[in-house]
């Protein structure tokens, strides 16, 4: 290291990364010999500990100052500037040597040189005494060098490293949890709650994470603070961890790819709260966690709750043993857990009864040179057994209900073409979905549709819309990935022009890019084609209106925030905040309506459980919804009809209700009903749809929405109202 050979110290044994100053020093050597190099490079060594002669010989060419009676004019030099100057000396206050020791951090490093220089003089060959060659460890400067290069992207935490060097327990701890488990603050709290919880028990925590692109083995609390707070995390699993490391990325790791760090550091346990498995339908779908896999090949101990219960428990323990994974449940029974329950209806293949019976299995696993780890299931506590099971049956229930459920569906204009096909309509659906799964279902459920112009898109993901339906049926919360709806461009949808400009109805829906409505509407406009816009949602509202496309709508169906986002894309005015009383209600969705009738000619404005008001041109005290053979003048008018009672025991979801109401009325239209008929076959349409575990009722048919079938008294009667 000081210029002859290297020497190996016992620190860069217990060091993952080894030493790293000589392969810095051969990267910074071939600078020394350039001129330029006499200001970029400055030595300081304590002169209380060392001497001149004990800087390494590349340095010589640099400028040395000794420590710390220089120290101020180290500081000079980094600031490019001088202490002497003509006619002046310049001084920093408490950096002089009898004055830097005077604040906390100065006084800290003068205790630490005055305490390692006594040691030195205690034991005069405490160096000979670190090099490796005097120990019983012996590694060539070689193999110091590839260990370097092949440790390149990890890092022990120190306190780990010390444990393992020790040969004291150490157990890895994924970092999931934190990065996609848990909202800040509660995932920080809890990764320092199970950490604590480990060090209880007399052993060293080793939190598993990924920091710009560096695999860190034990985190610091300021690592485990960024992981908490990091919102571009990603997931990463063994199949991520070349890309992540790549980009230098942040990330929690899986099962697998804690399995893959801690073995490499020399970790041989690990502490999760359930692996992953086989996915129910795996026998189709081939979803298989890579946890699984892992511990088929490598020889860890993986302790944890079981499997998490909405997987596919027992093809999961046919699969570990078709990986050779030797599986043990702890405790007195062999019952396989399912994470929030202690049984699964399942066994283990083997049982351990107490710690000393867990070690001896791991003990043997990993003695036997494998290459295949060991599954210790852990039943939840029987104080916790209660609850947990009351959990389990809730997720049993759901996932009794998911199978009977379509569980995905591509496009909100599927509801709609759901709808018209069950009401005797076979309306061409053109939309785009992904060449996978989701797929798979969407067009299983859809074979009573005419999906002929549905694109099936290698290397895309289906659209697919989670929501999450409070106890009264409304939707509390919607989770959507819908970005395969910017396929559905205008060069695509152009090869139906054909069948677009002979259609009787288009519906289009604000899903799809805006560049692709406005290219249907100028369709509709130069060929007279009737035009029914479903905004879909707030947001997506305005794509017509962002353009002179709107003018081309014959009939929209926006609720009182849509025809909001509508009004000001056109930058008419709008009401700061939305009424909440029914007759202000009213009131603000008919002077909403009013600006957008000068081109539209119909709008049904839905109310929810206020039901629905109809705008458009008066015909005999009503609005007439048939549509216009040619614009003219009209006088405007509106209805207003009540909602159809749906108690709350009744209603079981309101996603597909505004689509079902939507189907009915256009199919109305479209056999030539009148006003009063076309509205009380929607109202039928979305009460069949708010009582139905589906968006679009399976029952649904044109002899289910027939009012003639329904007693003339129970019709309530529409309120009339002009619009100026």
């Amino acid at each position: 290291m000081c210029g002859d050979r290297q020497v190996c110290l016992r620190e860069d044994a217990c060091s993952p990364v080894g030493d790293m100053l000589s392969p810095a020093l051969s990267l910074m050597v071939p600078h020394f010999i350039r001129s330029a190099s006499f200001e970029k490079y400055i030595v300081a060594y304590f002169d209380d500990v060392c001497s001149q002669e004990d800087v390494p010989s590349p340095f010589n060419i640099t400028v040395r100052y000794r420590l710390m009676k220089q120290f101020e004019e180290l500081f000079f030099r980094i600031l490019d500037t001088e202490k002497h100057e003509p006619g002046r000396v310049n001084h920093i206050e408490g950096l002089s040597e009898d004055e830097y020791y005077l604040c906390p951090s100065g006084r800290a490093l003068r205790d630490a040189i005055e305490a390692f220089h006594a040691y030195q003089l205690e034991n005069p060959r405490w160096f000979e005494d670190e090099l490796l060659e005097s120990s019983a460890v012996k590694r060539t400067s070689a193999e110091i060098y590839m260990e370097t290069n092949e440790n390149c992207h990890f890092r022990v935490h120190p306190s780990v490293s010390q444990a393992l060097a020790e040969n004291k327990p150490v157990v890895a701890l994924e970092s999931t949890i934190i990065t996609h488990g848990m909202p800040y603050p509660h995932n920080l709290s809890t990764a320092k709650e199970v950490e604590a919880i480990v060090r209880a028990e007399g052993a060293t925590p080793a939190t598993v994470g990924i920091i710009e692109g560096e695999v860190h083995v034990g985190l610091s609390s300021e690592e485990l603070d960024h992981l908490a707070r990091c919102k571009s995390s990603l997931k990463v699993s063994r199949r991520d961890l070349p890309y992540v490391v790549s980009k230098g990325l942040s990330g929690g790791t899986t099962v697998s790819a804690t399995m893959i760090a801690a073995h490499r550091a020399g970790i041989p346990v690990f502490v999760t709260g359930g692996i992953g498995g086989v996915h129910r339908d795996g026998e189709n779908s081939l979803d298989i966690s890579a946890d699984l896999t892992e511990l088929g090949r490598t020889p860890i101990a993986v302790v944890s709750a079981g499997v998490k219960s909405i997987l596919d428990i027992g093809r999961t323990l046919e699969f570990l043993e078709t990986q050779g994974v030797c599986v043990a449940t702890y405790g007195a029974l062999k019952n396989f857990p399912a994470f929030f329950s202690p049984q699964s209806g399942f066994t283990s293949p083997y049982q351990v009864s107490d710690p000393e019976e867990a070690a001896e299995l791991i003990a043997s696993t990993l003695s036997l040179g494998l290459q295949s780890g060991v599954l210790l299931a852990v039943p939840i506590p029987d104080e916790h057994a209660a609850v947990g099971q009351e959990i389990e049956e809730a997720i049993q229930a759901a996932v009794t209900e998911a199978s009977l459920n379509l569980s995905h569906a591509d496009d909100f204009g599927a509801f709609s073409e759901d709808s018209l096909s069950r009401l005797g309509r076979r309306p061409l659906f053109i939309s785009a979905t992904g060449d996978d799964s989701h797929s798979d279902g969407v067009f299983n459920y859809c074979k009573h549709m005419n999906t002929s112009g549905v694109a099936r898109l290698e290397e895309q993901s289906t659209a697919t819309y989670c929501v999450v339906i409070a106890e009264s049926g409304e939707m509390s919360l919607g989770l959507g990935d819908m970005d395969i709806h910017q396929q559905i461009t205008e060069q695509y949808v152009s090869q139906f022009e054909k069948q677009l400009s002979s259609a009787t109805l288009v519906c289009l829906d604000g899903n799809i890019p805006v560049s692709t409505i406005d290219y249907v509407c100028s369709i509709a406009s130069r060929h007279n084609i009737i035009v029914w816009y479903e905004p879909t949602d707030p947001e997506k509202a305005c794509k017509p209106f962002l353009s002179d496309s709107w003018k081309s709508l014959s009939y929209s169906s926006p609720n009182l925030a849509e025809l909001c986002t509508m009004n000001k894309t056109l930058g008419l005015p709008t009401p700061e905040v939305l009424p909440s009383s029914f007759e202000e209600v009213l009131s603000v969705a008919v002077a909403l309506s009013r600006p957008l009738l000068e081109h539209l000619h119909c709008l049904v404005v839905t109310l929810g459980a206020n039901g629905l008001l109809v705008c458009g041109e008066h015909d005999a005290a009503s609005v007439n919804l048939q549509p216009r053979k040619q614009k003219r003048r009209r006088q405007l008018c509106a209805l207003h009809y009540p909602a159809l009672t749906v108690t709350a025991e009744e209603t079981m979801n309101v996603s597909g209700a505004g689509d079902s109401l939507a189907g009915a009325l256009m199919v109305g239209i479209l056999q030539h009903k009148d006003t009063d008929s076309c509205v009380r076959m929607g109202l039928l349409a979305a009460r069949l749809s708010l009582a139905s575990p589906h968006p679009i009722a399976p029952t649904l048919t044109l002899d289910s929405v027939d009012p003639n079938k329904f007693q003339a008294e129970h019709w309530p009667k529409p309120s009339f109202m002009w619009i100026n």
